[in-house]
């Protein structure tokens, strides 16, 4: 024991020594004093702490409402504010704030068992020291007023591009004084609207707007000061001044009219001046409403001071919808077709010219930059986001133009807001018209003919498609140069079309297009464009246009046919586009257009298309006149992506069969957008595909590569400069084997311009290497995805940092977005720099080198940054600001995903929380371990916050968190008797979210949402529009009264999982009146097992007024939608006592919907698993209650007794769709009995189209029939009846014939013998006829009681009708084309006559029919079936089979038509031709269009014999699929070729031991898709049959092979031919264990890299080739089977 006293005396002696020697000029007691008192000295830093932290709460109270009022705060209060951060920024106190000082003390204040004194006398000389500071805080925080009230002055606007501010156009002060009141009161109420117009009246009229604010024209001053800003002048020349001073007058103050007449003077002579201002005066502006007729003159100056290319290209802009957006292209084709550019010799030319055009008007303020706020889909994949592909016109320069295009000299007309399009073009527009321009109109009726001998330009642009153009309608226009027909449906093209002799551009985008023959005839064309219509075929007749510049078939996705030698007919071609759209190159040519013809366009500059199989590629085409192009080879591209600001993009995909010819290296070294796919090469990418690097690339992105180390491997080449310097997005994914980006030295300028990068699936990536940090000074966004083994993402190599000491840190000025998601070893993100030894000065507990490891480099700065993702990584830190990193972006950061971060306890601390001003989108998902909240301390606000999203973390119980009680434990004792008052929220008061609209939580542990002091005066609820609560299994409600009634804005609503939770609304002892969610749209509560009802009130009235969709599922105690109290059991009344039985269980059943609910707008309503509901409506319901239903869906709810009670059917006027599932106790679904007794007539659903009942074993009836009921169904389109045992009949008579709508009847194992039943309300007939004119689909299965369609006779008609599939239905015969015996009349018809009479036209439009074989075998053998079957093109087959075979040859014969033939289920020894009835000597010879053939369940069947002629048959077959032929031992003999197969399936049939002979083989030219799947005997997939006269094998289409569950297989070819498969890209090889090789002989798999042993895609093996791979699988097997044994 004395030793070891011994040895803590020497311990102290030699830690203080140190610090005793630099004190000995003062007292050595107080220093030797601090270990001894350090308890005394942080209980009273933390006495000090408290009392700063509630002084400084309490001034930023006052200081946030100061600021909501619009004052100005005081600069000793922000001062002090300031002081206050900084003082809590000391770790020490934020230590204390966050309650972890006794952890901190633990760990800093001893080693092991005993005190470490240094970091005592550390801790407490500083606890001792920020003590007193804090006392001195206290002292100065002692304010009387915070703020002042500021004096009003003009608003300032955030800038945007051409702003200029006047104080004119601003509010007077007593209109100011009024606005910002009325701010202040919209603010408490959240409720704000701005509305500006041009137009008084439609505010007024339009907009039922309560006040208006006039915003004046600009003062003769502020007029003057904008026109010389713009001009170009000084105003001190008088020469120009008084010439100003009278065209600014005439501008009336409109700024717009400023700007342009400003811009057409600038920096022009005063002779000049002197002119605009002579016309000025002289002219005779047209009047146009609102507009004042100098501002109409000053523009129209500006029109007439440009040149006439940039007059007439201006009037052309005039054309469009006023206000919208115009693409650029179009222009330029309505240009080339009027010739408006003069001089130029190619299209690149005049499309230079054009952008010039468009320059000089935007200069002049006469063209704006588009905004192309909505682009459409197909617009954004082909065109991207490029604003300059768009232009725009104020809307005033607009009416101005159109006013200038429409005189009598131009005769160019816009015509928009007219009632009847065919009157103004046939009457009211002038015969002489010149253009005439219809944009994106409603166009419901053309002329049969226009009449406008001059017109040069029609366009016609719909919205809708349907209307077709007459043939005549082009005949009087035959000087027209430019046509365009956007959006029409055009299955042939007018006739007249042909006329136009002088048509040189002819548009025909967005629209269905059919024959196109006819445009061959235009033989001055010279655009032709098809933009993003539906056109299959490019007939050969355009090769005619001989003329043509441009071609345009950019979208065209269905195109599939372009004839050959179209394209290199048009040999004057200068652009072709064929983006997202043809695919279908012919390498020979013959069948289809190939790129051997691109090598006949000498002309080409412009070229968009896409090539999936790159072997098609000539080696000698060459584009060396391209400047612009977008080309895609390989089949893993696709048109979507950003493409702006580049004009050549090269995506290739590099496989092993890929030639990298001139051609293409000669447009990867030009190219600016380069995409790389399995691009081969190891150490150095880029230098091995190109020597002299790609100094034109701006975007670079490489796939797919196992091979890659180094995009970049500059070592032994000195400084490298290969490495684009144009560089700006580097995109690496799936580099499997990547170690860096570059491997050496590069040159300063590498990386210089990069903005992006993004790193994913490159797992052996360990070291992330950027280089120098000023060379990243562009950077804009970082995201490293999926790199198992990263460590560390290094921006700068620490020997860089050494030679220059200057560089203490990297500040990514630009930098926006930054993405670290599953980077599981990521411990550094950052450079180090070497720092002094910071122990050699005085030890504080701040720098314990043990606190933790910092993810970002200190160093690392980010002040700009928006978006922050963290997923799946390790951040060893508390919260995320004690990374600088952080830290520095924390009042820019607008979104933050954190996701799966475990080691994070807050997200921030409270110090950095107020400065998230900016944080817009919060989410927070799946941190397990330790987050407990988002942070800790006193009140915040998150004035910015738009959306919160925590999910998964369920540690977490409060969102923010105060020093008191962040870590509150709770023993069950205290658990069991807690009350609600200790129940801590997620949000609590302190918590503000003014602006908050969407909140999704799932999965955390709290037991409140909200505090119970947040009450409707709130401004965290005013603003919810959208909530999402799932999986918080302690809650038990979610609102009072209170705060439901403050959520005014909330749309939409869903509680799921939430085990405990009793109802969604309480109220409190006070009440409230307000209306209830008064915009609640969607209500879904889901798997609520406690939920008893949706609220708990005692209202008279519950209206969620806006309410249009409410669903609950699984919510099995609920049983009303409003409860009193917490039990809704109820007793009988006196009143009762007198029924019976039936009507006094009635009157005790609670409804889910009593007379209190008022829900007048819900349309859509879904109940399922709600086990104690057994009525839904009240017997009394609220007026007009229900009555919008439009969607009823019942599904599972086992005690419900029935659904629509008498009551309700006058409320189901609306109702569409019905839906009743599961529900075991049903017995009606619409209850009419009741009617009867008070002579009511009513019409139940009458606009019902969707009936479904499923699953209702005690269902009598759908409409229990009552003869005083008036049933009308006349809308109904579906109806599907299944497992209804207790159903007779489906529906009575009267409402079958009335079923003129119906397009689908499906009824399915029920008991019902006949489908239809008599009804008295049915005129008495000797044979009803039943007309179905609109049935397509019929299908009738396992009806086994079923007798007939009606009871009586009948007649019934199906002249639509395209699929009928009857099975199981044994008791009636389906088809007969006789029923009456001989001698009998038609009146005399039996009652059992079978469903349907086939007589000739009995079923004009049966497509497709499945049946028993037995139902229709005498049909098909002796009856006509080809006079009432003539259009079938699918027949199934089910079994048993009486006959040893059937005949395909004969249903060949008797159904020209049949593609696919379905047999299945019995016993089928032979399929065959059927001999014995003749058909050999009739039939062989025709092989039909039998396309696919499926067999399966098919016992003892033997497919066809060697010597069967049935292989004729067979040779269209295309697909063959066979399951389940257990017995089947022969598939495909050696005499059968299938020369068109494309699918072979085999799963299932034991008895197989091969599937095919060589020959078979060799014949599957087109097969592209082979899979055999569960065949236990088969050995071998190919027979090892020699044959002299065969060597090779070629499976030339075969994309894909899968060989599933085959034990006894060994190989799958033995024999030593050659096998080819030269586009093979999958293989798939499951559970065959004994498959030691794949082939004996010689194989190429040019395009196969890896070997799939699992189903997800992602597990594969590669040994080089599929021989060694399958070889070296087969021994690891055998080597795990060894050991296991």
């Amino acid at each position: 024991m004395a030793e070891i006293v011994i040895s803590i005396a020497g311990k102290v002696a030699e830690l203080l020594v140190v610090p005793i020697r630099k004190l000995l000029v003062v007292p050595i007691g107080k220093h030797i004093c601090y270990p001894f008192k350090y308890d005394g000295n942080m209980e009273e830093l933390k006495k000090q702490v408290e009392k700063v932290i509630n002084a400084r709460d309490r001034v930023q109270h006052s200081v946030d409402t100061a600021k909501r009022q619009g004052d100005e705060i005081e600069k000793d209060v922000e001062k002090w504010l300031n002081s206050v951060d900084a003082f809590a920024a000391h770790l020490v106190v934020k230590s204390i704030i966050d309650g972890e000082e006794d952890g901190a003390k633990k760990k800093l204040c001893s080693i092991g068992f005993c005190p470490n004194l240094i970091s005592r006398y550390s801790l407490s000389k500083k606890a001792a020291k920020i003590a007193k500071d804090g006392v001195d805080l206290l002292a100065e925080g002692q304010f009387k007023d915070v703020s002042h009230r500021l004096a009003i002055q003009r608003t300032k606007s955030v800038y945007n591009r051409g702003y200029e501010e006047f104080g004119s156009r601003m509010p007077r002060a007593s209109v100011k004084q009024e606005v910002d009141e009325r701010g202040r009161n919209a603010y408490k109420r959240q409720c704000k609207l701005l509305l500006t117009c041009r137009d008084l009246d439609v505010l007024n009229n339009d907009m039922n707007t309560q006040k208006n604010f006039l915003v004046e024209v600009l003062s003769d001053i502020e007029a003057m000061d904008l026109f010389w800003k713009i001009a170009g002048h000084s105003r001190e020349k008088p020469d120009f001044n008084s010439i100003a001073v009278e065209i600014v007058s005439k501008c009336a103050g409109l700024p717009i009219a400023i700007k342009t007449i400003a811009n057409a003077l600038k920096n022009k002579d005063v002779s000049d001046w002197k002119d605009a201002l002579r016309w000025l005066r002289r002219s005779n502006p047209k009047p146009i409403k609102g507009m004042e007729k100098s501002v109409y003159s000053t523009i129209e100056l500006s029109y007439n001071i440009l040149g006439s290319e940039e007059q007439s290209f201006f009037l052309l802009c005039s054309l469009n919808t006023s206000g919208s957006d115009l693409f650029t292209s179009d222009l330029f084709k309505y240009s080339m077709g009027l010739g408006l550019f003069k001089d130029v010799d190619t299209l690149e030319e005049a499309r230079n010219r054009m952008h010039t055009l468009i320059g000089n008007l935007r200069a002049s303020c006469l063209l704006l930059d588009g905004n192309n706020a909505k682009p459409c889909a197909s617009c954004l994949l082909l065109h991207g986001n490029n604003p300059n592909d768009f232009v725009k016109m104020h809307d005033i320069i607009q009416a101005v133009a159109v006013s200038i295009a429409s005189s009598k000299d131009k005769l160019m007309f816009n015509i928009q807001n007219v009632t009847s399009i065919k009157e103004t073009l046939e009457e009211k527009l002038p015969k002489d018209s010149i253009a005439v321009s219809l944009p994106y109109r409603d166009i419901d009726e053309l002329p049969e003919r226009l009449e406008f001998p001059k017109l040069e330009l029609l366009r016609l642009q719909k919205v809708e498609i349907s209307l077709q153009i007459p043939d005549a309608f082009l005949d009087g226009v035959q000087e027209l140069k430019v046509l365009d027909l956007s959006a029409f449906h055009l299955l042939s093209l007018p006739r007249s079309l042909c006329r136009l002799t002088n048509l040189q551009t002819l548009c025909l985008d967005q629209c269905l297009i059919g024959d196109i023959t006819i445009i061959g005839e235009l033989k001055k064309l010279e655009i032709l464009s098809f933009l993003n219509s539906e056109i299959v075929q490019l007939p050969g007749e355009i090769r005619q246009l001989t003329r043509l510049r441009l071609l345009d078939l950019s979208g065209c996705s269905k195109l599939k046919v372009i004839t050959p030698n179209v394209l290199s007919s048009l040999s004057r071609l200068e652009e072709l586009y064929m983006g997202n759209g043809f695919v279908q190159w012919d390498a020979e040519g013959q069948g289809n257009a190939s790129l051997a013809e691109l090598k006949q366009l000498s002309n080409l500059t412009n070229l968009e298309i896409h090539v999936f199989d790159a072997q098609i590629l000539p080696h000698d085409l060459f584009f060396w006149k391209l400047e612009k192009y977008r080309i895609f080879i390989g089949d893993v591209w696709n048109w979507s992506g950003n493409h702006d600001n580049t004009s050549r993009t090269l995506k290739l995909k590099l496989n092993n069969s890929f030639f990298l010819s001139d051609g293409i290296k000669f447009l990867m070294n030009r190219a600016e957008d380069l995409y790389l796919d399995e691009p081969k090469g190891g150490k150095n990418v880029l230098h091995e595909l190109h020597g002299e690097g790609f100094q034109q690339l701006k975007r670079l992105h490489i796939q797919n590569a196992p091979q890659i180390q180094y995009i970049i491997n500059s070592v032994g080449w000195g400084l490298c400069s290969i490495f684009p310097q144009r560089l700006e997005s580097l995109v690496l994914h799936n580099l499997i084997n990547l170690e860096n980006i570059y491997h050496g030295q590069l040159t300063a300028e590498s990386f210089s311009q990069l903005k992006v990068v993004k790193v994913g699936k490159c797992d052996k990536l360990k070291y992330l290497t950027l280089p120098l940090a000023g060379n990243l000074s562009q950077l804009q966004e970082i995201e490293v995805t999926h790199c198992r083994k990263l460590e560390q993402i290094v921006l700068m190599e620490s020997r860089q940092v050494h030679k220059n000491e200057q560089i203490s840190k990297i500040e990514f000025t630009q930098l926006r977005t930054l993405t670290l998601q599953c980077l599981p070893r990521l411990s550094r993100f950052g450079f180090n720099v070497l720092t002094p030894d910071m122990r050699l000065q005085e030890i504080l507990a701040e720098d314990d080198p043990d606190s933790f490891i910092p993810f970002f480099s200190e160093n690392v700065l980010l002040p700009r940054l928006e978006n922050l993702n963290l997923c799946s990584i390790n951040i060893e830190c508390r919260w995320l600001d004690q990374l600088p990193a952080v830290s520095s972006c924390c009042q820019t950061l607008v979104k933050l995903t954190v996701e799966e971060c475990n080691s994070l306890k807050f997200l921030f601390s409270y110090s950095m929380v107020k400065s998230l001003v900016q944080l817009q989108q919060l989410r927070i998902r799946n941190c397990l371990l330790k987050l407990t909240g988002f942070g800790s301390g006193n009140s915040i606000e998150f004035p910015s916050m738009d959306a919160l999203r925590i999910l998964d973390c369920p540690r977490l119980k409060m969102f923010f968190s105060d020093s008191t009680c962040a870590n509150i434990t709770v023993s069950k004792e205290q658990e069991a008797t807690s009350s609600c008052a200790d129940v801590y929220p997620l949000l609590d008061k302190k918590v503000l979210l003014p602006f908050l609209r969407v909140l999704k939580l799932n999965s955390i542990s709290s037991e409140l949402i909200w505090h119970s002091q947040l009450l409707a005066t709130s401004s965290s609820l005013h603003n919810l529009t959208f909530l999402r609560i799932i999986g918080l299994g302690d809650l038990k409600y979610l609102f009072s009264s209170s705060m439901a009634n403050s959520v005014v804005q909330l749309n939409i609503l869903e509680i799921t999982d939430c085990k405990l939770m009793e109802a969604v609304i309480v109220e409190e002892e006070k009440g409230s009146s307000v209306v209830l969610f008064p915009n609640l749209q969607d209500l879904i509560l889901c798997n609520l097992p406690k939920l008893t009802g949706f609220c708990y009130f005692n209202r008279n009235l519950i209206d969620p007024c806006s309410l249009s969709e409410q669903r609950s599922m699984n919510c099995p105690d609920m049983e009303t939608f409003i409860s009193k109290t917490l039990c809704t059991n109820m007793t009988a009344s006196e009143e009762c006592s007198g029924m019976d039985s039936k009507e006094n269980l009635q009157a005790n059943i609670q409804p889910l919907f009593d007379e209190k609910v008022g829900l007048l707008n819900i349309k859509k309503l879904s109940l399922a698993k709600m086990d104690n509901l057994r009525k839904i409506w009240h017997d009394q319901l609220y007026s007009d209650s229900f009555s919008k239903l439009e969607q009823v869906k019942v599904y599972d709810c086992n005690n419900l007794l029935n659904l629509f009670p008498s009551n309700m059917l006058g409320r189901l006027k609306r109702l569409e769709i019905l839906e009743v599932q599961n529900c075991d106790s049903v017995e009606e679904i619409f209850e009419l009995d009741v009617l009867g007794s008070k002579k009511t007539h009513a019409i139940a659903a009458a606009q019902l189209k969707t009936l479904r009942i499923h699953y209702l074993p005690k269902l009598k009836h759908v409409w229990n029939v009552d003869s005083q009921v008036i049933l009308s169904y006349q809308n109904l389109h579906s109806i599907s009846v299944q497992y209804c045992d207790s159903l007779k009949s489906l529906f009575p008579a009267s409402v079958a014939r009335g079923l003129v709508q119906l397009e689908e009847l499906t009824i399915c194992r029920c008991m019902m013998e006949v489908i239809t039943a008599k009804d008295d309300r049915v005129e008495v007939e000797a044979v009803l006829r039943f007309s179905f004119p609109q049935l397509t689909k019929l299908v009738l299965l396992n009806l086994s009681r079923l007798k007939s369609f009606y009871q009586g006779s009948y007649i019934s008609e199906w002249p639509v009708l395209k699929s009928l599939k009857v099975w199981g239905c044994y008791k009636v015969d389906i088809l007969a084309s006789q029923v009456l015996s001989h001698g009998e009349s038609q009146h005399e018809i039996p009652t059992g006559q079978p469903l349907f009479l086939v007589e000739k036209d009995a079923f004009p439009s049966l497509e497709c029919l499945s049946v028993k074989w037995n139902y229709i075998k005498k049909e098909m053998l002796h009856g006509k079936v080809s006079e009432y079957l003539c259009k079938l093109n699918y027949l199934g087959l089910a079994g048993p089979f009486k006959e040893t075979a059937i005949c395909p040859s004969c249903f060949l014969h008797k159904l020209p038509n049949l593609e696919t033939l379905c047999v299945h289920n019995g016993f089928l020894k032979e399929l065959l031709l059927c001999e014995g009835l003749g058909c050999k000597e009739k039939h062989a010879e025709s092989p039909g269009k039998l396309s696919c053939l499926k067999l399966w369940l098919l016992s003892d069947l033997h497919m066809w014999e060697e010597s069967s002629e049935s292989g004729k048959v067979f040779q269209n077959l295309k697909i063959l699929r066979l399951l389940q032929c257990r017995n089947l031992t022969s598939l495909m003999p050696s005499s059968m070729t299938f020369k068109n197969l494309t699918t072979l399936e085999v799963d299932d049939c034991g008895g197989l031991l091969s599937l095919m002979a060589p020959s078979v083989a060799k014949s599957l030219m087109q097969l592209t898709r082979m899979e055999i799947t569960n065949c236990k005997m088969i050995e071998e997939i190919i027979t090892h049959e020699e044959d002299e006269a065969i060597n090779q094998i070629i499976f030339k289409q075969l994309e894909y092979l899968g060989l599933n569950c085959l034990p006894s297989l060994t190989v799958f070819y033995s024999g030593t031919w050659t096998i080819d498969f030269p586009s093979l890209q999958k293989v798939v090889v499951k559970q065959c264990p004994n498959m030691k090789l794949f082939s004996g002989g010689v194989f190429s798999t040019p395009r196969l890299h890896t070997l799939q042993i699992a189903e997800t895609e992602d597990v594969g093996c590669w040994e080089g080739d599929l021989n060694t791979t399958i070889e070296q699988r087969y021994k690891e097997k055998n080597a795990e089977n060894s050991e296991q044994n």
